[in-house]
């Protein structure tokens, strides 16, 4: 096995260019071997280099030998209501360079702030369902693109009523936030909403919102080969829990934890196939409900912690 150095200018997606980096390639004497890149940083999407050494060898952008890296972080893991150590629902998911806030309750900006995650690199808000809990901080994370983030792409915020975007869009007018095109607002529907050069994002119909009265949504997101659902709130009765979580196999299922019983709903959870269940929007009263039925389930399961992270 030979070494190789290279030497590399890497460019994220969206054209942000990072210092020049080593690297240290091994080539297979085989050549029908793959071929291995091991980088330190966080998956760029482009990569200018210069191989010292008579070898060739591929290079996959945005990805490790196993694919494109996938980190989930739970910024916000509490039910309705900030508990002590628990703000309200946000999530925050990582691929490469790219980040994609789901639901913005809790100070989403803090937390991310806090824990050394650049605000300027969220590509798109996607808001389950327009309650306070899980929309109520999202005017800091638009704030930083209109007045701080000048020079990163605007961001994409879907939220599931166009009385919520009327109502935000005036929102950030009385308190004097200039948009000016850094952000813009998608109405989100059943279907495909979304889609960039790292992930797709597939919207769910759920009943959450006084039994469908008003829209709430699960949100499918699949990235090189990987799926990862996210359900939100469900209905008390939880028979909108997606369908497709026995149908096909996931990566990891972000599950809420509050608003239905876990006693009478363990047979519909067991058959989701699943490499793992992580659940969020917790109640107190079921964290011990699901920790005494965790043996019965057929995947590993974790409780989420306000700043925890998961790869998916």
């Amino acid at each position: 096995m030979n070494n190789y150095k290279i030497q590399v200018i890497s460019e994220n997606c969206r054209g942000n260019r990072f210092p020049i980096v080593v690297f240290c390639v091994f080539k297979q004497n085989i050549s029908s071997e793959a071929k291995r890149v091991y980088n330190k940083l966080d998956s760029p999407c482009r990569l200018q280099y210069n191989i010292y050494g008579n070898t060739d060898f591929e290079i996959y952008p945005n990805k490790t030998e196993r694919g494109i890296i996938m980190k989930l972080y739970t910024l916000g893991t509490s039910h309705g209501a900030t508990e002590i150590g628990r703000a309200c629902s946000a999530n925050l998911l990582a691929v490469g360079n790219n980040y994609y806030l789901f639901d913005c309750g809790g100070n989403t900006e803090e937390k991310m702030t806090d824990m050394g995650l650049p605000i300027d690199r969220i590509r798109a808000v996607f808001i389950t369902h327009m309650h306070e809990d899980h929309a109520g901080t999202l005017t800091s994370i638009v704030k930083r693109f209109c007045n701080y983030h000048r020079q990163a792409e605007p961001i994409s915020v879907f939220m599931p009523e166009e009385n919520g975007i009327r109502a935000f869009c005036v929102w950030l007018s009385a308190l004097h936030i200039t948009n000016n095109e850094r952000a813009f607002f998608h109405l989100i529907s059943a279907g495909k909403i979304y889609e960039d050069e790292c992930i797709s994002v597939t919207a769910i119909p759920t009943a959450h919102m006084y039994n469908g009265t008003f829209p709430s949504f699960a949100f499918l997101i699949e990235s090189d080969g990987k799926k990862f659902l996210y359900t939100g709130d469900l209905a008390s009765d939880f028979h909108d829990y997606p369908v497709i979580l026995s149908e096909e196999h996931f990566d990891a299922v972000l599950c809420e934890l509050v608003h239905f019983k876990v006693e009478k709903n363990l047979d519909t959870i067991a058959k989701t196939k699943t490499k793992k269940m992580i659940f969020t929007h917790l109640s107190p009263r079921n964290i011990p409900l699901i920790r005494s039925a965790e043996k019965d389930l057929p995947f590993p399961v974790e409780i989420a912690e306000d700043g925890a992270s998961f790869v998916i």
